[in-house]
């Protein structure tokens, strides 16, 4: 390599950047601009991986998981039943002392909490009772389900829709059940425009369970399916027919607000 003495005493050499008298070589001004521009681009990269997380530096939040096992809510909570609310459940001229409870469940609600009371008259009738009121089994004599038959079904069902014009305010859907020995659960799910939500979950009680689910606020005349699943003591699904796993799509608030039971 070829070197030059300098006046000052500075050694130069060809294709190297000059050295003071310690020896440290400084950088001139082509490596400069190379380092600005990779600091440049280092600052690039890294606002674009901030916007892209949200300046959190996290990766995107997943979606919420819409497959078939998301989002169970268990509807039955802890708590006492008051006589008051039993007495509630009770038609005209009819006392307590004329029926036994065959059934009795604090459930959440749309609205908080709600008792669930099934009573048994001493003729063996059945009286329903639930956040809509009293009602009665939709057939005599009632039929309970057992190991061949493990749901049945006690009322038809209650649905309000309540409907501001065309958009959906709130449904609430309500099913009496009779389940048989191997029947553990009941679930429902309200599909809204294909969207899922919850898996309204409540246990069987003495081969009784109430069913109770909600939803609110969608869309003009949104596309609505009820889908219903059993479960056993071992968690799996129980094939029935008195249930749909897949309801049937309806268009809602086509004619405005409705009750139906």
């Amino acid at each position: 390599m070829r070197c030059l003495q300098s006046t000052n005493g500075v050694v130069m050499s060809w294709g190297m950047q000059p050295m003071d008298e310690f020896g440290m070589r400084h950088p001139g001004k082509r490596e400069a601009i190379i380092a600005a521009g990779i600091a440049a681009l280092l600052v690039i990269v890294a606002w674009a991986a901030s916007a892209f997380t949200g300046g959190s530096g996290e990766p995107p939040a997943a979606k919420p998981d819409s497959s078939e096992n998301a989002g169970e809510l268990v509807i039955d909570v802890p708590g006492e039943i008051t006589s008051e609310q039993i007495a509630d459940c009770l038609p005209a001229g009819t006392s307590a002392t004329e029926v036994t409870i065959a059934y009795q469940q604090l459930q959440q609600t749309v609205a908080g909490t709600a008792p669930a009371v099934l009573l048994r008259t001493g003729d063996g009738e059945l009286i329903l009772c639930d956040s809509y009121g009293i009602d009665r089994p939709a057939s005599v004599p009632v039929e309970l389900a057992d190991q061949a038959n493990p749901v049945r079904l006690l009322n038809n069902g209650r649905q309000s829709w309540d409907c501001d014009g065309d958009a959906l305010r709130e449904l609430t859907v309500s099913y009496w059940l009779s389940l048989g020995p191997q029947a553990t659960s009941a679930q429902m799910r309200i599909v809204v425009d294909d969207e899922p939500g919850p898996w309204f979950t409540t246990s069987s009680v003495d081969g009784f369970a109430h069913l109770h689910g909600w939803t609110a606020d969608h869309s003009q005349k949104p596309v609505v399916r009820i889908d219903f699943r059993v479960r056993d003591t071992a968690g799996e699904l129980i094939r029935q027919e008195t249930l749909p796993e897949t309801g049937q799509p309806m268009t809602a608030c086509t004619a405005g607000s409705v009750d139906i039971d």
